[in-house]
């Protein structure tokens, strides 16, 4: 199962579009979790995912986006890289997925 984590924080003036990209994101995309993190409070987290503004996407501990981007792009973007990580693990299935 994939893990999609936003980072915000506190002074985040986005956040409630990002909140709502984040769960029309789930909704589209099948086997995709989604976890809520304040960048402050999980700050080894989010500098080892490569935030350093917020809103952000972080796909399976892997920087995704930044911003509000459309849904549609993010929606992409994540069915693309879920689709990559399903082959790879086809190819060779010690690969956790």
């Amino acid at each position: 199962m994939a893990v999609l984590e936003l980072f915000l924080d506190t002074r985040c003036f986005s956040a409630s579009r990002a909140i709502e990209l984040a769960q029309c994101v789930v909704a589209n995309t099948e086997g995709l979790r989604l976890f809520i993190r304040d960048r402050q409070a999980e700050g080894d987290r989010a500098r080892f995912a490569g935030v350093f503004i917020t809103p952000a996407f972080v796909l399976d501990g892997e920087l995704c986006a930044l911003g509000t981007p459309s849904l549609d792009s993010l929606v992409m973007k994540i069915k693309k890289r879920c689709a990559v990580r399903k082959a790879e693990h086809l190819k060779n299935p010690s690969i956790d997925q």
